[in-house]
């Protein structure tokens, strides 16, 4: 392809998938923006992003610390400076930065395929993928987006560099804006951790040519080495159990066991992108689906390791495609996470997907004059059923209620889908549904916080005090930083004159949460309460 029609097609690229996310700019807030971005009352505060910088900013506004983000709280707090709490504002964002991301896609995999048809064609197919859509429809899901665009630029960054390095050419400044890119990255999302492998890698993609001295080939990667002890120093990420004894070591292998299936489940979802569901159930070991979702991302992985160290350099970039799956997947692979799988976590692994998918295409379509015109006939079938695919998403998305019931007709047997179809129904007013829904999740898991709270609320409404109070505790036993039972309780309390009680679970809230507006606000009325002799 002429390089000169390349801006022309990754321009019409852009507007293609700009046109099918355009009505989701009108989207309500979802799911946890809820807690992370409506209710987060520190990102309004005075000095919000002193806090972003210093890790003191809290993930959300119902559990305490977890993650350090601060260029993701940054961007929050600088649309809310912009435009407000709009949801509008927050979703171009989200869609600012995939369109960002499509466009690094198609640089990168062009300058290491040096093909611009196979860049095309991920970007492509990277832009109108459907199940990327939850990470651009999802405000939350930023951290991901921003972390995938930064890396991005950062392995660019790296290969210009080796590229100036074979070449003899002075590549200190381009190292510079690769140690800005992958800070950044850090500083976005903590799965940015995989960037010195997926450099590894892409290390194996060069050709034999002028050999690098030990110092310009490991130098880098001592440079690496040490910022990452210093951000592992700085958020608090060791010692780790798994460093320090078997048993820890045997912890995290079965996390990794249980969690593996994840990468065959989002690739599936990739090349079948059907169901989609803001909650996907991961099947459990000895289940035939986690049997065929293990061996589909080992599958990747052999043929990642096969092709990365190929004699044939043109073989090269599908393996390292392939391991990049796998290596943007490792830190959520070893992380024990409440939920295995979800779509927006696909993100980035995704994009070696994409990559993969338009190599195959490609050399399909040079196989012969026959194939071509069959290949790109199905290839442009399949983008408009894709592009068709995210129209529907967006509209799924559109409204909470809709949003959960498509979750439960997925996955029915999900204690947090029923949960939060029923957080849904009650804030839309249908309580009686709300309950039926509270009630499937807590046949499913007896002890899930956020719907005994739900419950509790909808017993307190009815005026059954003693049954929201008995739900609250509960939520508290299992989750003793909850700040949604803790503020509950506080007000109960309240209505039922127990000032004392209340004020102490106020200050509990408050002592998680600083900024919760409901508890500072209350709390306040019961201080300026008269008193009578």
């Amino acid at each position: 392809m002429n390089a000169s029609l390349t801006p022309r097609w990754v321009g019409g690229i852009l507007v293609v998938a700009a046109l099918l996310y355009l009505p989701a700019l009108d989207h309500p807030f979802q799911y946890d923006d809820g807690h992370t971005i409506v209710d987060q009352a520190a990102l309004r505060q005075p000095g919000a992003w002193r806090a972003a910088l210093t890790g003191t900013s809290l993930s959300s506004a119902e559990i305490a610390g977890g993650h350090y983000r601060p260029l993701t709280y940054l961007s929050y707090w600088a649309t809310l400076q912009l435009a407000g709490l709009s949801p509008r504002a927050f979703h171009a964002g989200n869609l600012l930065l995939h369109l960002l991301a499509v466009w690094l896609i198609v640089r990168l995999v062009t300058a290491i395929t040096a093909d611009a048809r196979v860049g095309l064609a991920s970007g492509a197919l990277f832009a109108i993928h459907p199940a990327l859509s939850e990470a651009v429809l999802y405000a939350s899901a930023r951290a991901g987006l921003l972390a995938t665009v930064c890396s991005l630029a950062a392995l660019s960054s790296f290969l210009r560099a080796r590229a100036r390095q074979e070449r003899q050419r002075p590549a200190g400044g381009t190292w510079v804006g690769f140690a800005v890119w992958t800070l950044l990255a850090l500083l976005s999302k903590e799965t940015a951790v995989a960037l010195p492998i997926l450099c590894l890698a892409a290390d194996g993609l060069r050709a034999a040519g002028r050999p690098l001295s030990r110092r310009s080939r490991w130098g880098p990667y001592l440079g690496l080495a040490a910022a990452l002890i210093g951000y592992a120093a700085w958020i608090g990420l060791w010692p780790r159990a798994s460093l320090l004894s078997l048993s820890g070591i045997a912890r995290s292998l079965g996390v990794a066991a249980d969690q593996w299936p994840a990468i065959g489940l989002g690739a599936r979802l990739f090349l079948w992108p059907s169901p989609l569901s803001v909650d996907h159930l991961l099947p459990g070991w000895p289940a035939p689906a986690a049997i065929a979702y293990g061996l589909l991302a080992l599958a990747l992985l052999v043929f990642g390791l096969l092709n990365l160290r190929a004699p044939s350099a043109s073989s090269r970039p599908a393996g390292f495609f392939a391991m990049w799956v796998i290596i943007a997947s490792l830190p959520t692979l070893l992380w024990p996470l409440n939920v295995p799988f979800q779509e927006h976590r696909a993100y980035g692994p995704d994009v070696g997907l994409a990559a993969l998918a338009a190599i195959g295409l490609v050399r399909a379509a040079d196989a012969g004059a026959g194939w071509r015109a069959m290949v790109w006939s199905a290839a442009l079938l399949a983008a408009v059923l894709g592009a068709w695919q995210v129209v529907e998403r967006g509209r799924v998305w559109d409204d909470p209620v809709r949003l959960w019931d498509d979750a439960r007709r997925v996955s029915p047997a999900s204690y947090r889908s029923q949960a939060h179809a029923g957080l849904a129904l009650a804030a839309s007013g249908h309580w009686d549904e709300a309950d039926r829904a509270f009630d499937a999740a807590l046949i499913l898991r007896p002890a899930y916080p956020p719907a005994l709270v739900g419950r509790g609320v909808s017993a307190h409404r009815r005026g059954d005090y003693a049954l929201a109070g008995d739900c609250y505790r509960r939520a508290l036993e299992t989750a003793p930083d909850y700040v949604p039972a803790l503020y509950n309780l506080g007000l109960l309390a309240q209505q039922t004159g127990e000032p004392l009680e209340a004020e102490r679970r106020y200050r509990q809230a408050l002592a998680i949460n600083p900024s919760h507006p409901e508890s500072l606000t209350n709390l306040r009325a019961l201080s300026s309460r008269p008193t009578f002799p």
